[in-house]
């Protein structure tokens, strides 16, 4: 549009300064081409300044979206490290990718260490034999729950309930809950109900 109109009044311009001054056409030729020439760069002038608009526009819009990205980023980890659960990800193999301090407390580990290993090496080994470690399937596209034994840094073994699923590509998200109370009581639970069950005979 700005063209077609710069167009025009080169044109104008040129048809009316040939029109009043009747010089000769050499020179006339020679107006019209500085007045051309002096468009040209007016056009060009003109490209450029949109181009740093648009330039300006895009870079501000791209820092606003990594601002947000940052306060995202900044609000999941805020919920990952309240939560009362162990949380982790890991990848398709078992390699640890990020944990929360949750999981760091109850393991003894600390972050940069459980970032060096896999899932394998804090489940109890005799679980591994008869439930070993399955690298992902479609079962984890719906998610699944069970009960795992691990181990601790200083040896102990505790139970947890894990929920786990497809993240995204080669990771999982691993939701553990510390059930060993709760096993606990479900043994002393069954322990008494042997106990009196020959009484209530």
């Amino acid at each position: 549009m700005l063209c077609r109109f710069l167009d025009i009044q080169a044109f104008q311009s040129i048809s009316t300064s040939y029109f009043y001054l009747k010089i000769n056409p050499a020179v006339f030729l020679i107006i019209a081409g500085i007045i051309l020439l002096f468009l040209q760069y007016l056009v060009l002038k003109y490209k450029k300044t949109v181009l740093k608009t648009t330039e300006k526009e895009e870079s501000e819009a791209l820092l606003a979206l990594t601002e947000k990205l940052k306060n995202c980023r900044g609000n999941y980890q805020a919920l990952i490290e309240q939560s009362f659960d162990a949380i982790y990800v890991l990848d398709y193999s078992g390699k640890f990718i990020d944990a929360n301090s949750r999981l760091c407390k109850m393991t003894g580990y600390t972050r940069d260490e459980l970032l060096t290993r896999n899932i394998t090496d804090l489940i109890d080994p005799g679980q591994l034999k008869t439930d070993p470690f399955v690298p992902y399937n479609s079962k984890y596209d719906e998610g699944i729950i069970k009960e795992r034994r691990l181990i601790r840094k200083n040896g102990e073994v505790f139970d947890v309930e894990i929920s786990a699923k497809k993240l995204t590509e080669n990771r999982l998200l691993v939701i553990a809950e510390d059930i060993t109370r709760r096993k606990q009581l479900e043994i002393e639970l069954h322990e008494a109900e042997l106990k009196f069950h020959p009484l209530a005979e």
